[in-house]
């Protein structure tokens, strides 16, 4: 017979990183399928600034060429 997972651990620890109470439930495929869909998620207005920035300073000369 299988441990009982305790519901409201597998809650709190996806509430603090999601995909960590798929892992405590041993489903690491999901866990990894959440985990990497909340880092994209999170990366995502990251890479908006950063295009922003960049092309303002490359029109500023500020690059010689693009990093």
């Amino acid at each position: 017979m299988k441990p009982k997972k305790e519901a409201k651990y597998a809650l709190l620890l996806s509430a603090f990183i999601p995909g960590l109470g798929q892992a405590y439930n041993g489903q690491y495929g999901k866990a990894l399928l959440f985990f990497l869909t909340w880092f994209l998620i999170l990366l995502w207005p990251v890479a908006i600034i950063d295009a922003w920035e960049s092309a303002n300073k490359i029109n500023e000369g500020a690059y010689t060429k693009a990093a």
